[in-house]
């Protein structure tokens, strides 16, 4: 079969991207031709693109050979296709059980609905009213051949591993402590700690237990290091065999993550450690979860959405579509609503002290919670991060008391004339902003609006977005940087009432 497989981004190495480029491998493997369509290129689709398959990012540039079947992830990239493509039979999957953009559409060439997990069945079946008789729970495909396996474990672990890339030094000093009770070394790596890595499976041998979550945590399993399946969002259980038989080789994911994410809690899954089921849970997960076997699953529901396709679905398919576009042009705010309010539920279970560890202020140069950011940089001003390579990022602060406006400074631009295109979002209003030159870049003032609720002590995430990052070679030639660059921010504060009054 050709088939054309879909995902919103491929620029980071999260779990979709790399179910898309493991998928994609494992089915040219079994003898089909594969291409892929993500708006958001990158990292991912060049690893894709070096193994000769094609990736496009803009609709128009698809084949005109219409695909035996799309394989698609996440609503509006699903409908983008469906427009390109009316009335070729889909299958549509599903992998977070709370986000707007995991909503199974409502279209007829949808001919099969997958969830990764029995969660993500129920919300598709429970939630959305999709029929039972078209849900199937497929894992996640994995390539275990890029992950070498560790040698059996010792009855006691010497040193563990915090990989995440939404943790940052809280969690690691949580984790740290648990560690320290157990005489346990911890290294942290990820995005927040300026060291994330391509290759996590030449770290496993190193380590005998792994705190993660998804899919990190099952490469660290499978092979044979003792997880803790936790993160930012919270902890869950110390992985253990009966867990996986129970839920049919699977377990449900991120619902796990119920309890804090604090020393506590991490102490006692530590003192659960079992190098012989740790070596059970390794077996499962390898059967379970390898690339080829889940390929060879998801081919027979391509199979049976073919052959169950018909004129019916091209005849209907820009009803249906015109259909889904009216639903979400009424149900946006309240289906994001209902997505952001999952997601603070989830993360309630945290611990109170480290919903406060997240600073009013951010230097660059530091660790920061965030994401869409490149590695520190410096010039003779001092240090900074690129947005690169998506034309989106964010940071989290925490709220201060008399919260007034938010200020930072743009260390470089890659057009001039960028800074003016930016749009900073706080909770999804718009944050209106003042520019005006100062003596280490371009000083950003932006007043919170009054009708904006901000509580003392929350977190909240702010996105900086542009229309465009663009390569400097491809706009200054002999330029040497190839990198897609937005703009670079050297600092980010919340600034209090008090503060404002006191500098005029």
């Amino acid at each position: 079969m050709q088939i054309l497989l879909v995902n919103r981004s491929l620029f980071a190495r999260s779990g979709t991207e790399l179910y898309t480029r493991d998928l994609a491998l494992a089915l040219r493997k079994r003898g089909h031709e594969v291409f892929a369509f993500t708006p958001s290129p990158g990292g991912v689709s060049e690893e894709l693109e070096e193994e000769g398959i094609p990736v496009f990012s803009d609709p128009g540039d698809l084949p005109e050979a219409t695909p035996d079947v799309i394989h698609a992830h996440h609503t509006w990239e699903t409908l983008a296709v469906a427009a390109r493509y009316p009335g070729t039979p889909m299958v549509f999957v599903g992998h977070d059980l709370t986000a707007w953009h995991d909503t199974p559409p409502r279209l007829r060439q949808i001919r099969r609905y997958v969830g990764v997990d029995s969660c993500l069945e129920k919300r598709f079946v429970k939630r959305h009213g999709i029929d039972q008789e078209l849900v199937s729970v497929v894992p996640n495909p994995i390539d275990f051949s890029r992950f070498p396996l560790r040698p059996p474990l010792p009855e006691k672990p010497r040193k563990a591993l915090l990989l995440s890339n939404y943790a940052g030094p809280a969690e690691r000093d949580e984790v740290g402590a648990a560690c320290e009770e157990h005489g346990i070394e911890l290294d942290a790596v990820g995005w927040n700690f300026g060291n994330q890595s391509k290759d996590p499976g030449s770290l496993f041998p190193h380590y005998e237990i792994v705190i993660a979550k998804g899919r990190s945590g099952l490469e660290a399993a499978q092979a044979g290091c003792s997880v803790v399946f936790g993160d930012t969002w919270g902890c869950g259980p110390l992985l253990y065999s009966d867990l996986f038989r129970e839920n049919h080789g699977m377990f449900p994911g991120r619902v796990l993550l119920s309890d804090p994410f604090t020393r506590e809690t991490i102490s006692e899954r530590i003192a659960s450690y079992d190098p012989d089921d740790a070596e059970r849970v390794a077996s499962i997960v390898r059967e379970t979860y390898d690339s080829d076997r889940v390929a060879g699953v998801l081919e027979g529901l391509y199979q049976e959405a073919l052959q169950e396709s018909s004129e019916v679905d091209v005849k209907h398919s820009g009803v249906d579509l015109a259909r889904e576009l009216s639903w979400w042009s009424i149900r946006w705010e309240e289906e994001l609503k209902r997505s952001l309010e999952a997601s603070e539920r989830l993360r309630a279970s945290q611990a109170s002290e480290k919903q406060t560890s997240v600073r009013e202020g951010v230097l660059f140069g530091d660790p920061i919670r965030g994401d869409g950011w490149d590695e520190v940089e410096r010039d003779a001003h001092g240090p900074f991060r690129w947005m690169s390579p998506a034309p989106q990022a964010w940071i989290e602060l925490a709220v201060p008391e008399e919260l007034e406006s938010l200020e930072f400074t743009i260390a470089h631009s890659v057009v001039p004339s960028m800074p003016d295109d930016l749009r900073v979002t706080i909770k999804e209003h718009p944050i209106p902003l003042q520019l005006s030159p100062g003596a280490d870049g371009i000083r950003a003032l932006g007043r919170v609006p009054g009708g904006l609720r901000l509580d003392p002590g929350e977190v909240v995430q702010i996105t900086f977005a542009i229309p465009l990052t663009h390569a400097p070679a491809e706009l200054y030639p002999g330029h040497p940087e190839t990198r897609p660059l937005g703009i670079a921010l050297r600092e980010a504060r919340f600034r209090r009432r008090q503060e404002v009054s006191e500098s005029r």
